[in-house]
């Protein structure tokens, strides 16, 4: 069923008609009267991660803005256009096929809405394989439900047993669709363990799919563990190419024409909760492969693009507003025209499953396309100056990343090779130290945490595998989630709950709002805040603060006090007894000697870090 349009006129409407066209150039001079000499770029832009900048406004031409069209980047003619409105792309629900209630769960969700099954194989597979994925799939019609396996490395015995169980269960291989989800670089770059050379493997999935008993697709480009170690957007839709264009070749080299190696592989991206940016990742990624394509000379085969949530922006604290950022995830994959998408569950990021968490993250899909509607238009960011430009652009730059990966000599040598890891590590510090100076606020994390409720217990590392003498190992790549650094600090201060003084100086409107922000900024490495009632004078603070009980105080006063009376205060708080004391704000430049201070748009992380040497806490990580 094909999406409904409506013919758009060319004609100006009346009421447009009645305003005289702005040009772009009335709309800056404007605009740097209301700056008052601030620069623009610092003011109104924002940088990527990709070396661009964000702009306040985009323009195209003034005809064609007045009539209603944007410039077209072609995205929308990659998108599959034949897509039911009232489902426009599968609800996937996952579960690891050694998962005790993974049947259950997979039943469960799919009696509520769910539409694809989706299993995934963490450790090498035994000989237990054909009975697990036996009672996995029980009650499961696979003739009605896509099936996507995330078998990494191990595809091929994935597939010997599905192809099994499919032949006793007398299911029409012609009536099966999905993905065994071969990813061996993926898997190499997550775990840094492959059972054989990746040579090797790839060969031989390559001729397993050149068998193509069933006709599900044999590999899937996974982006998650690069996106995880902390890949911009143009990065990795850059290696999500190169990692497609490796699969590509491995499948010519097993005898597939370049049509059939097209149709043996799709793509699984990486939406998280930026949402207009995820947009344009997804709707690049299609003119991407389609350029692809076009250079191996395939024509007519479309790029099979599913969706799952990201990882990195999942916080074990304050977990529940996970919600807000998977549902914005969702919705941009949905709108960006993904196929199939996965949400994971709000507590994801910790080691425990609520069944609130699994119910939630589908009735997010279900609300987006039965409430929401987000089936009913085809590609609705097309023609907008933003969305267009962003795509464009966003093509520009993962073209680049994977022109320097193919010079590197492809894929797997960049992998092995450390090229991905340096490229993924710089991109990863720039955006550790955004989110420590707080340019890049982590709700419920760094922006308004809150000190009574507990993070979710981390989840346990993983097992190393086992060495059959075969196997090639790399350092793998490291996890960045965004939330880690503070929540590092939040569990190395648990069990002491400690507590330092606010010694706060004058009435409460001179410094209420540097209070708010202090015990905002404390909170954020579970540092709770006393004190910060009213002082009229110095001896009323070295009072107050020596009837707290605590040996560290922090100053809270307005500017104009710290030129008067910061000496004053620092040497009345020693004597009643301070073992440090820091300053809330930027020390005047002839400040008496402190142990410290926190000053909005510091790096927080490592004034937190210094706080916690002060109070006898050892952090995990820090020097």
């Amino acid at each position: 069923m094909t999406k409904s349009t409506e013919q758009q006129s060319d004609a100006v409407t009346p009421l447009a008609a009645e305003f005289p066209a702005a040009t772009e150039t009335e709309w800056l001079a404007q605009v740097e009267k209301s700056l008052k000499g601030r620069d623009f770029d610092k003011a109104l832009t924002k940088p990527d991660y990709d070396g661009g900048r964000i702009l306040p406004l985009y323009v195209g031409d003034p005809a064609a803005q007045r009539a209603g069209y944007g410039p077209a980047t072609g995205a929308t003619a990659a998108m599959p256009a034949d897509v039911d409105p009232q489902r426009p792309w599968h609800i996937l629900v996952g579960a690891d096929i050694a998962a005790p209630d993974a049947n259950a769960h997979l039943l469960e969700s799919l009696e509520n809405g769910a539409s694809a099954v989706g299993l995934e194989v963490r450790v090498a597979p035994n000989g237990e394989l054909p009975g697990q994925l036996a009672q996995v799939l029980n009650g499961i019609r696979l003739d009605l439900v896509p099936i996507r396996i995330k078998a990494g490395a191990y595809a091929l015995p994935l597939a010997a047993a599905f192809a099994d169980y499919a032949a006793k269960m007398n299911i029409e291989p012609t009536t099966l669709s999905g993905s065994f989800g071969a990813d061996p670089l993926g898997t190499l770059a997550a775990t840094g363990v492959l059972p054989e050379p990746v040579e090797d493997l790839l060969a031989g999935t390559a001729q397993a799919a050149k068998a193509r008993s069933l006709p599900l697709a044999m590999f899937d480009v996974g982006t998650q563990p690069y996106h995880l170690a902390g890949a911009s957007d143009g990065q990795e839709l850059g290696i999500a190419m190169a990692t497609g264009v490796a699969y590509l070749r491995a499948l010519e080299g097993a005898g597939l024409s370049a049509d059939d190696g097209a149709a043996a592989l799709g793509f699984t991206l990486v939406a998280d909760a930026r949402m207009f940016e995820t947009i344009a990742k997804f709707r690049a990624a299609r003119l991407l492969w389609a350029r692809v394509l076009n250079a191996a000379g395939v024509a007519g085969v479309p790029m099979s693009l599913a969706a799952e949530t990201a990882e990195r922006m999942m916080s074990r604290a304050d977990p529940h507003v996970n919600m807000l950022r998977a549902t914005a995830a969702a919705q941009a994959a949905g709108i960006a025209g993904a196929e199939t998408i996965l949400v994971a569950p709000f507590d994801a990021a910790g080691a425990d499953r609520m069944p609130l968490a699994r119910r939630l993250a589908r009735n997010t899909q279900l609300i987006l396309q039965a409430e929401s509607h987000l089936g009913r238009v085809l590609d609705p960011a097309a023609g907008a100056y933003y969305m267009e430009a962003r795509t464009r652009e966003l093509t520009d730059v993962a073209w680049k990343v994977f022109q320097q990966i193919e010079a590197a000599g492809g894929m797997a040598a960049a992998l092995t090779g450390g090229v991905i890891a340096d490229m993924l590590t710089a991109t990863a510090d720039r955006r550790d130290a955004d989110i420590a100076k707080r340019k890049l606020p982590l709700t419920g994390v760094s922006e308004f945490p809150d000190l009574d409720q507990a993070l979710l217990r981390p989840l346990p590392r993983a097992e190393s595998a086992s060495s059959n003498g075969r196997e090639q190992r790399i350092a793998p790549l490291a996890p960045r989630r965004l939330a880690q650094s503070f929540e590092d600090l939040r569990d190395a201060a648990a069990s002491t709950g400690p507590i330092i003084f606010a010694a706060t100086f004058g009435a409460l409107p001179e410094y209420n709002g540097r209070l708010l922000w202090l015990r905002n900024a404390l909170a954020a490495g579970g540092v709770a805040v006393a004190g910060g009632e009213p002082a009229a004078g110095v001896a009323d603070v070295a009072e107050a603060f020596k009837a707290s009980g605590l040996s560290v105080a922090v100053i809270c006063a307005s500017d104009a006090a710290y030129e008067t009376q910061l000496g004053a205060l620092v040497s009345a708080l020693r004597q009643a007894g301070a073992s440090h004391v820091l300053l809330a704000g930027k020390p005047p430049a002839d400040a008496p000697a402190l142990d410290g201070s926190l000053q909005a748009g510091g790096d927080l992380v490592a004034a937190l870090t210094g706080l916690h040497r002060l109070l006898g806490i050892a952090v995990k990580g820090a020097a």
